[in-house]
């Protein structure tokens, strides 16, 4: 069964390869067609959409550990993904908090008071 984090945020390809180690180390796109090309894949272009997910890997998708584009989680990497992309997924409860742990009657539900979040299982 596909497993959706709690918490993924899709970003541009052009905003990750900010990252100095993104080009060494992210796996390139498979080609789309199912024919492949010399080196059976295609470059990720500027505008495609990646997925950021809450352990800070990046997925084509937004499936947690599918389709794994970036997995080379460091210290680093995490302080770029907080300050350059302002990535925050630790500022919501853990997948294991309920509806009702998270929010009180008659308020807004945690999606709701946090629009910037962009993918959610619940």
């Amino acid at each position: 069964m596909k497993e959706m984090s709690r918490y993924c945020k899709a970003y541009l390809v052009k905003d990750l390869r900010r990252f100095p180690e993104w080009e060494r180390h992210a796996a390139p796109k498979q080609s789309a067609s199912g024919a492949d090309d010399e080196a059976g894949t295609t470059r990720w272009s500027d505008e495609d959409f990646l997925f950021l997910q809450e352990d800070y890997s990046v997925t084509n998708g937004i499936f947690l550990g599918e389709n794994v584009v970036f997995d080379r989680i460091t210290d680093v990497w995490k302080q770029f993904c907080q300050d350059r992309l302002k990535f925050s997924p630790h500022r919501f409860p853990p997948a294991s908090a309920t509806q009702s742990d998270t929010t009180e009657p008659g308020t807004p539900s945690a999606t709701a008071a946090n629009p910037q979040r962009d993918v959610s299982s619940g």
